[in-house]
């Protein structure tokens, strides 16, 4: 998970349907709703197309990634995926996310989320949604998990969208510094 590999992900669905003998997706997507009910996730909150997060259908709120995390926590696979998470300014999608200054370097690990369209109409771009989900070790000792999801933000190129990355990034800061 350092960096996105979505076909990686999109394949993962047909692997837990190939765990349960189905050979589609959507088989795929019924074992993952199983496996988020039984960690107790508010499916109400939750809506999946694919495996990418990529569909326009896909919405994960930030309330229903806080009660992922906080159950990953207490699950013997928690270490292996905490180390899986990029890394805020030392590697993955993280590694280039905050400045060299930042108190919260090292002590982030979280996963990333972009979808950005062009809008044809505007030539202009519309970051339709740039999310941060994770764990922060704060400066008090504390572990929080957190979401900072940021919707419907106009982008002009790329460098706006890494630039939005990086404002959401400086929000961990504040977390950092403040619990």
């Amino acid at each position: 998970m350092k960096v996105s590999h979505n076909l990686h992900a999109e394949t993962y669905l047909s692997l837990m349907a190939a765990s349960r003998g189905g050979s589609t997706p959507y088989v795929g997507l019924q074992v993952e709703r199983e496996m988020l009910e039984q960690l107790d996730i508010d499916l109400g909150a939750v809506c999946l197309a694919d495996g990418m997060g990529g569909a326009p259908e896909d919405r994960f709120t930030p309330s229903a990634a806080i009660q992922l995390l906080t159950a990953m926590m207490d699950r013997e696979e928690f270490g292996p995926f905490f180390e899986s998470l990029p890394v805020l300014g030392v590697d993955g999608s993280l590694a280039h996310s905050a400045a060299d200054d930042s108190p919260a370097l090292g002590k982030v690990h979280a996963k990333t989320g972009t979808r950005a369209v062009y809008n044809v109409l505007g030539d202009t771009g519309n970051a339709q949604t740039k999310a941060l989900a994770g764990y922060i070790d704060t400066a008090s000792g504390k572990r929080l998990a957190f979401a900072l999801f940021v919707n419907n933000v106009r982008v002009d190129d790329f460098d706006d969208i890494m630039a939005l990355g990086n404002d959401v990034a400086l929000v961990t800061d504040m977390i950092y510094d403040h619990f």
